[in-house]
């Protein structure tokens, strides 16, 4: 068909080029659609964990047999391992990247600013052995750190016993000194200027508001809950000085010398 046939079809029919504009439109929609789903989900794949991946190993739902661990049989597990030639570190830990046997969340906000929802990730001296990298700022002191406990309640629920995770913590201090990765720096209070800054957490309208001072900004860290790792959320992550007492269910983390993973 030439195009002198072409356009005295469309002049006779003009709502024709509405439609094939309509249609153009249409596709374009649908194709940008897919493309924005296809980058949600090839997001967290592509983003940089922040750990030392390579020489890291990972026991995600460690479990006693039908009771707890006590903290002596913690850490003399973690001191024989830390003992063994090529070893660089372990810890014990809570919500620890590239793992799901625990999600435990933060909400976070800047003074007056939005609350965001952050992946907690707990343990003694995780900085080193995650080998997570920090920007600016201190790691945490051995004075900083104290228990957290996790009690799994199987019981039926009533009004005596409720069922569900108990997370139990002695009282905090005024202020508990956290780590936040760059990316979240930059979302709550400008990037690096974060440091030093105190953020709230939980409620304020029920008087129960907490209180976490940065004490050190860490390069871009991943959050383990992958499913919510998109755009500004990726890196949404605030470490705390708590350390495993008395666990039921925990995981852990072991750094090894390059080469020594097999």
């Amino acid at each position: 068909m030439s195009w002198h046939a072409l356009f005295s079809t469309l002049r006779r029919s003009p709502l024709m080029p509405l439609l094939i504009v309509g249609q153009i439109v249409i596709a374009c929609a649908i194709l940008c659609n897919t493309l924005f789903l296809a980058w949600q989900q090839l997001q967290p794949m592509l983003a940089s964990p922040g750990i030392d991946g390579q020489n890291l190993l990972l026991a995600d739902r460690i479990s006693g047999d039908n009771s707890a661990w006590t903290d002596a049989e913690v850490n003399q597990t973690l001191a024989e391992i830390q003992a063994l030639p090529g070893v660089i570190a372990a810890s014990a830990g809570y919500g620890l990247p590239m793992t799901s046997g625990l999600s435990l969340t933060w909400d976070l906000r800047y003074g007056h600013g939005r609350t965001i929802n952050a992946d907690g990730f707990f343990g003694r001296n995780l900085v080193k052995t995650l080998g997570i990298h920090l920007l600016a700022g201190r790691d945490f002191q051995p004075g900083d750190y104290r228990p957290m406990s996790i009690a799994f309640n199987t019981a039926p629920p009533d009004d005596a016993a409720p069922s569900g995770n108990t997370v139990k913590t002695p009282p905090a201090p005024t202020i508990t000194p956290a780590l936040i990765p760059i990316g979240l720096a930059r979302q709550l209070c400008g990037g690096l200027a974060c440091l030093g800054k105190v953020l709230r957490t939980g409620g304020e309208a029920d008087g129960k508001s907490d209180a976490e001072q940065v004490i050190g900004i860490t390069s871009p860290l991943l959050r383990y809950q992958l499913a919510l790792a998109h755009g500004d959320a990726v890196q949404e992550v605030i470490l705390l000085p708590r350390y495993v007492s008395k666990p039921q269910l925990f995981s852990m983390a072991i750094r090894v010398e390059p080469g020594r993973q097999a």
